[in-house]
């Protein structure tokens, strides 16, 4: 039974949610099975520990039945889980809805208007829309709940027959036309990116007249970020033209608090992802643009998660970005304060690679190898870039019989584990090869020809620009090029 749906559904729920599934469950209102009380409240108890062991069916038959088994009971007993995982789909609707609490405000209202509760009614719906207008969030979901909200004052006009002044319908009006262009927009970003990637032909219809709406109109929807941010955003994608870009990072810096954090990082990563693009295909200016985007979303915490960590990957990231930058200073400092936000259970490997990095970058390539020879990196990506990096610093020391070694150890450990695909197999046997080639050839400089050592430098360009995939490429090719 630990494999049944309900069990396998409970054991997604944090510790917090347990506790407040298990009261649900007591609550009268959400329960009145007795034996669903019984299991909940067992459920609970040996939380998170669902295995063979606490949950077969002699555990759980004694847990609600207190008798041995039987036909009848096995029945009985699959009622019980059907109807606790109803109550468990109760409870995540009712989680949902409770951080919801724009749409609470709305159900709230029909219901006042519904019991003809006229006084409190008009009250609540000041009270509501004053408070949903003090907030800075200006996304597709506030000019939905602005939609919704005027959908409602209608309806109350309606019903009311009075034939007065009113502006709800003109509201209903202009906020649906708000929340229709900021989705159709948002979504189009998405459709964008997916049929890159996909390689599928979505259609957005009447996406043309949307964004020629918005191109006419810019000072009508100026006070919309949400429009205007995604605007440019499908203008960057689709077009892959940079001024868009550069028309959104400003408008970004001003909307910070126009969006919640999910979809603020979100957006980030779109305009991050632009920059690697351009960086790929040979824009190195996006590099700073890269580094100045890392630098906003640091210093508004967007990088962080819900514990307060830094991902050990956006740690690597940024780092290499500063590096290339030359920017040595501010690199350092991010190392050693961002140190403090990695999860301790990466922040050894994290921390120490970087480092090394930052050394090599600073030319201190004793203790570039002091770092990386006494540390064992238990991440294989850790293990493989930390490799790569001491046979880097061996090439520009000039200590070709480490590097040979090291040469030979890296491709057995290539060859060894399973874990590595092919093209990242691939990649790293290219590097080794072609930069035990330029070793030799360097190493030779002192007692051969000058011709001879262009030929051969000449010879080994022409196979490196030929070769599918090599890694730390524009390094290799640097260090060739400076025999």
């Amino acid at each position: 039974m630990h494999q049944s749906l309900l069990i396998r559904s409970l054991q997604v729920l944090n510790r917090k949610e347990m506790t407040r599934f298990k009261e649900m469950a007591y609550s009268p209102y959400f329960n009145k099975h007795e034996k669903v009380r019984k299991l909940t409240a067992y459920l609970s108890a040996i939380y998170p520990h669902f295995d063979a062991k606490t949950c077969n069916k002699i555990v759980i038959y004694e847990q609600l039945f207190e008798q041995e088994a039987n036909t009848s009971l096995e029945r009985q007993l699959s009622l019980v889980f059907n109807y606790t995982m109803q109550l468990l789909d109760t409870f995540w609707a009712e989680e949902i809805f409770k951080q919801d609490e724009e749409q609470q405000h709305i159900y709230i209202l029909q219901q006042l208007r519904i019991k003809n509760q006229i006084k409190r009614y008009e009250k609540y719906l000041k009270k509501f829309d004053k408070q949903l207008k003090k907030t800075s969030i200006r996304n597709n979901e506030f000019y939905r709940h602005q939609f919704e909200l005027a959908i409602e004052a209608d309806n109350f006009y309606t019903i009311q027959s009075k034939h007065q002044k009113d502006l709800s319908i003109q509201n209903k009006q202009d906020n649906l036309d708000l929340y229709y262009l900021s989705e159709k927009l948002r979504d189009a970003c998405e459709m964008t990116i997916r049929s890159k990637i996909l390689q599928i032909n979505y259609e957005v219809g009447m996406l043309e007249t949307i964004v020629e709406e918005v191109q006419n109109n810019k000072a009508k929807y100026e006070h919309a970020p949400s429009i205007m941010v995604y605007y440019l955003i499908y203008l960057m994608l689709s077009k892959e033209d940079t001024k868009y870009y550069f028309e959104l990072i400003p408008l970004l810096a001003e909307s910070t608090n126009a969006f919640p954090k999910g979809e603020l990082q979100h957006i980030y990563s779109l305009a991050q992802n632009f920059c690697i693009g351009q960086i790929n295909t040979g824009n190195s200016d996006f590099m700073a643009e890269l580094f100045k985007l890392y630098k906003a979303q640091l210093q508004n915490d967007l990088l962080l998660d819900e514990d307060g960590h830094l991902s050990e990957w956006h740690y690597k990231n940024i780092v290499t970005v500063g590096l290339r930058l030359t920017d040595f200073k501010w690199t350092k400092n991010f190392i050693e304060t961002y140190k403090l936000k990695l999860n301790e259970t990466v922040v050894e490997n994290a921390y120490t690679f970087n480092l090394a990095a930052y050394y090599y970058s600073t030319q201190q390539y004793g203790k570039v190898q002091q770092l990386l020879l006494q540390v064992e990196y238990t991440d294989i990506r850790y293990s493989l870039d930390a490799k790569s990096l001491l046979l880097r610093t061996y090439f520009d020391l000039n200590e070709f019989d480490a590097l040979d070694s090291l040469t030979d150890a890296f491709k057995m450990y290539l060859k060894r584990n399973k874990l590595i695909s092919e093209q990242r197999r691939e990649g790293y046997y290219n590097l080794l090869k072609f930069t035990k080639r330029a070793a030799h050839i360097k190493m030779n400089v002192p007692y051969q020809s000058t011709t001879k050592t262009q030929k051969a430098v000449a010879k080994i360009k022409a196979d490196i620009e030929v070769c599918d995939r090599v890694f730390n490429l524009n390094w290799l090719v640097e260090r060739v090029e400076g025999i």
